[in-house]
């Protein structure tokens, strides 16, 4: 439940259940043990048997079999069976269990055995328990209603569980609960000021999700985890979490192999560290569980890092593709030296490839940018966390501009309501405003209830507000509406083609970007055929299907494949020669062209036919133009997968760190033609390798280069040597 909160499904629950008590197992500072030392402090007994505990003294519970045993230092006082319970005599703050790890309980403990495991779990009253959950999943430094929005949301989220007969336990898979030793004074008021009052949604509990930010846009459920849509758990534009900025760069190079002793691994293995380390460490976990089990990896580099534009209605990105190279140390070359090799993840979810790197590096998928360096990639975004619910430091900097802990909830969470305590309230008190509506919105009798007609667009006096919901005056009365939102049509509109967003129902009008398609994108008004659709951006108006960005032609400039669909895997038709083609279509980085054999797709001056990938085993010089009397650009090492561009003749265009050049694959053309010795020189079957003889001085012709060694042509074949140097 934490920012870093792994995803739990949060149960129906029963909301007439008695939600006054809280079980929570305890396993996040503690671990799995067979013996836990327990402090007693005040009056406890133990339940089964009703035997006293001494104040101040340590006791020892050791689980063996399934059986528990209760020791006073070596001394075994008794055995009881699978379980027993440390019960305080009168419940208060006087009476403490200190287990230990040094945190202070207050309640009952009961201690379980987990076959040779001791797991404690801690029951207690439901208000002390979020005593003992604030201060860990929200600063105490927050304004005091900030703090009363998130002791409401935590206790509806343990009701829920709580009504249904489930055990949390005290890790971010629930909320981090860290006992009496974590109560702080604010986070305690905050509590106190709050008690028993809890978020409803037609008569069950409200799934009170949240995130540390939600980078200016909430996320909803459905976008974030599938499954049904939920009314309050909404994609929309929250103006009060727009600064939380994060970007994350990965060295291309993560391992330099220069100077490694490919055919000795094991001189260097346990030595040598990815230049990122943190990241590389997830990346071997993601792969050792995604088919590269059992493999001792190290990643020497990456050569490929995208996010797809594609975009859903929260403006956060789909999926992303990745490749690595990496060496597995028990996987050799024929020669006995360790293989470098590629893994290729394409067209992963965003938020596996976000895992893959840690998601506490790459902390959101609302992607703003990817930067292809020369040595590095960065990836820029904003929010941390799923996005869905309330945000923390949305909630902090409206606490700060005076919302009351009313209005923060009933924002993050429209259409629930705050049930229990003395004083819950049905929202905000009344604000005078006035606000322009740029599209008809439905007249409601009150937040949520039947539509009662429509107010076109105009300027209209604001008599109060609550959440999304705002109380107009009408020439009916006074009457609620969700701005610019008609609830009269459909909740869901679908795009399947890539649509054009604009500032107004007008093709002429401001164009705001593109909705990738296909996806289902959620309405808020109408007027003619056009559709008011809330965004990223905010909302902006489409005509369904119809994206006016799309150029009316493209002009090719290189040979490209043709294909029958939007997929290079899918059957290849030929190709075009360069060309103006008329567009019909886009799909990502596809367009549909009219040709004479129809429409079919092209990827721009992309020819599919072409190897994308090439294996270079020598050092290959890089041109640029496919023409050795070009000027030379420098040398790409050997051995490695380049990927191919282009192709022309024998010559192949590249992608490199310096951008597109050619290369004559596995010729050298800054090598010298000969060189001339003047000393004895040992021969070499390969660098550092068999000695197998010498030659005099004299002028040798070169064939290829290794480092230092020159690969030459003798009476006895091609052979190695380190020029004026003598081994024997």
């Amino acid at each position: 439940m934490a920012a870093s909160m792994l995803f739990t499904v949060i149960p129906q629950g029963n909301a007439s259940a008695d939600t006054s008590q809280v079980a929570v197992k305890l396993v996040n500072y503690i671990g799995k043990n067979s013996s836990i030392d327990v402090k007693v402090t005040g009056n406890y007994r133990i339940s089964e048997t009703g035997s006293a505990l001494n104040s101040g003294q340590t006791y020892t519970v050791k689980a063996s079999s399934g059986v528990l045993s209760l020791y006073s230092g070596n001394q075994k006082l008794r055995e009881f069976g699978a379980q027993f319970s440390m019960v305080p005599v009168t419940y208060g703050t006087s009476s403490t269990l200190t287990i230990q790890n040094g945190n202070s309980y207050t309640g009952t403990i009961t201690f379980q055995a987990e076959g040779s495991i001791v797991t404690p779990v801690n029951k207690l009253p439901m208000e002390d328990y979020l005593k003992g959950v604030l201060p860990k999943e929200v600063s105490s430094a927050y304004p005091l209603e900030s703090l009363k929005a998130q002791a409401v949301s935590a206790r509806t989220y343990a009701s829920r569980f709580t009504s249904a007969g489930k055990t949390m336990d005290d890790t971010t898979s629930y909320q981090v609960y860290g006992g009496y030793s974590s109560w702080q004074d604010k986070t305690s008021q905050a509590v106190d000021q709050t008690a028993g009052v809890v978020l409803m949604y037609g008569g069950t509990y409200a799934q009170t999700y949240f995130s540390a930010s939600n980078g200016g846009m909430t996320e909803s459920a459905e976008n974030a985890w599938g499954g049904s849509s939920i009314p309050y758990l909404t994609a929309k534009r929250d103006p009060y979490d727009d600064s939380y900025n994060w970007s994350v760069t990965l060295n291309k190079t993560q391992i330099s192999t220069a100077g490694l002793d490919l055919k000795n691994p094991n001189s260097w293995w346990s030595q040598v560290v990815e230049a990122n380390k943190n990241e590389a460490d997830n990346m071997k976990t993601f792969m050792l569980n995604n088919g590269y089990g059992g493999k001792d990896l190290k990643i020497t580099g990456i050569s490929s890092l995208t996010v797809d534009a594609a975009k859903n209605s929260s403006g956060r990105s789909i999926k992303g593709s990745i490749t690595v190279q990496y060496m597995a140390k028990n996987e050799l070359n024929p020669d006995g030296s360790i293989k470098i090799q590629t893994a290729t993840f394409h067209d992963l979810k965003l938020s596996q490839l976000r895992a893959m790197i840690g998601n506490a590096i790459w902390k959101s998928l609302l992607v703003t940018n990817v930067t292809n360096g020369s040595n590095s990639y960065t990836v820029s975004g904003k929010g941390y966390g799923h996005g869905v619910g309330m945000s923390q430091y949305g909630m902090k900097a409206r606490g700060e501009a005076g919302q009351s802990y009313k209005e923060i909830l009933q924002f993050y969470y429209p259409g629930t309501t705050l049930t229990g305590g003395s004083d819950p309230g049905p929202g905000p008190d009344p604000v005078i405003d006035h606000i322009n509506l740029i599209a008809t919105s439905s007249l409601h009798m009150s937040p949520g209830g039947p539509v009662d007609g429509a107010i076109t667009a105009q300027t209209v006096s604001v008599l109060a507000k609550q959440g999304e919901w705002v109380k107009i005056q009408t020439w009916k009365g006074a009457r609620w509406i969700v701005p610019n939102r008609d609830f009269s049509l459909p909740a869901k509109l679908p795009l399947s083609k890539d649509t054009s967003l604009h500032e107004k129902p007008d093709s002429s009008s401001t164009y705001m970007g593109t909705v990738s398609a296909p996806q289902n994108v959620s309405i808020l008004s109408k007027e003619g055929d056009w559709y008011l659709i809330e965004t990223w951006r905010g909302p902006l108006w489409v005509l369904p299907n119809h994206d006016f960005s799309l150029p009316a032609t493209i002009t090719l400039t290189k040979v490209t494949s043709l294909h029958n669909e939007p997929d290079e895997k899918s059957a290849y038709l030929g190709a075009l020669s360069p060309q103006t083609v008329s567009v019909l279509d886009k799909k990502g980085d596809w367009y549909q062209i009219t040709t004479w054999k129809g429409p079919l797709w092209i990827v721009p001056n992309r020819d599919f036919s072409v190897p994308e990938k090439l294996l270079l085993f020598m050092n290959t010089s890089l041109h640029e133009k496919p023409d050795s009397s070009s000027t030379y650009m420098g040398t790409v090492s050997a051995p490695q997968n380049v990927t191919v561009l282009d192709k022309k003749g024998d010559w192949y265009l590249i992608q490199t760190w310096r951008g597109p050049l050619w290369i004559l694959p596995n010729h050298d053309t800054s090598l010298p033609s000969t060189i001339t010795l003047t000393k004895v020189t040992s021969l070499h079957s390969e660098p550092n390798g068999v000695y197998s003889g010498s030659v005099s001085p004299q002028t040798v012709t070169v064939l290829g280069k290794q480092g230092d060694w020159y690969q030459i042509s003798t009476w006895k074949g091609p052979l190695w040597i380190l020029p004026n140097q003598n081994f024997n």
